[in-house]
C-alpha cells in the first residue's frame, strides 16, 4: 500500500508541478528525470537497509525496479513524458531492462524477481505487437529471449510458475499477433 500511495502522490507531484510551469520544453525531461531519481533513491534506501530490515528493504526495491520500468515505458508511451526518439527505443530499453531483471533473479535467487520479469516482459511484447507498424521480429525476438530465460530458470531451479507464466505469455503474444494479421 506503500508502495502504491508514493507512486501516486509521485504523479501528483509531477502532474502539479506541469500546471505551474506551463508549456516549458524541459518538463517532459523533469518529469523523466526525477522519476529515475526517485527510483534509485528507493533502490539504493532499500540496498542500504537489506541486513537490518530485510523484508523492508525488499518492498523498497521492488518499488524502485517497478519504478525505473514505468518511467522508461512512460519515455514513448505517456504523452506527458515523451522523450524518447521513437517507440522502437523505448521497446529497446524495456527489453534491456526485463533482462537485467533475468540475470539479477538469479544471481540473488529470487523467483518472484523471475515472475515479474517475466510478466512485464510479455507486457512489453504485447506492446510491441500492438502498436508497432510491422512487430513481427520485435515480437519474436522478445519472445525467443523470454522463451530461453524461462527454460533456464525451470532447469537450473526449478521454479515452475515462472515457465508456466511464459508459456501462458507466448500464447497470449501469439493472440495478439494473429489477430493482427490480415486474413
Amino acid at each position: 500500500i506503500g508502495m502504491l500511495l508514493l507512486a501516486i502522490g509521485t504523479v501528483w507531484g509531477f502532474t502539479y508541478v506541469a500546471q505551474q510551469v506551463k508549456d516549458a520544453p524541459w518538463i517532459p525531461y523533469a518529469r523523466v528525470g526525477l522519476g529515475y531519481a526517485l527510483s534509485l533513491g528507493l533502490l539504493g534506501v532499500g540496498y542500504w537497509l537489506e541486513k537490518k530490515y530485510a523484508n523492508y528493504a525488499r518492498i523498497l526495491m521492488g518499488g524502485g525496479l517497478g519504478l525505473v520500468y514505468f518511467v522508461t515505458f512512460a519515455t514513448w508511451y505517456i504523452p506527458q513524458t515523451r522523450i524518447a526518439p521513437s517507440q522502437e527505443f523505448t521497446l529497446a530499453l524495456l527489453g534491456l531492462l526485463v533482462v537485467g531483471w533475468g540475470a539479477l533473479a538469479q544471481w540473488r535467487q529470487s523467483q518472484l524477481i523471475a515472475l515479474t520479469m517475466t510478466i512485464l516482459g510479455h507486457f512489453t511484447v504485447a506492446l510491441s505487437t500492438l502498436s508497432l507498424e510491422s512487430p513481427s521480429r520485435t515480437a519474436i525476438g522478445g519472445l525467443l529471449v523470454l522463451g530461453i530465460g524461462s527454460a533456464w530458470f525451470l532447469i537450473r531451479n526449478g521454479w515452475y510458475l515462472v515457465a508456466m507464466t511464459a508459456m501462458f505469455g507466448s500464447y497470449l503474444n501469439q493472440f495478439f499477433w494473429l489477430s493482427r494479421s490480415p486474413g
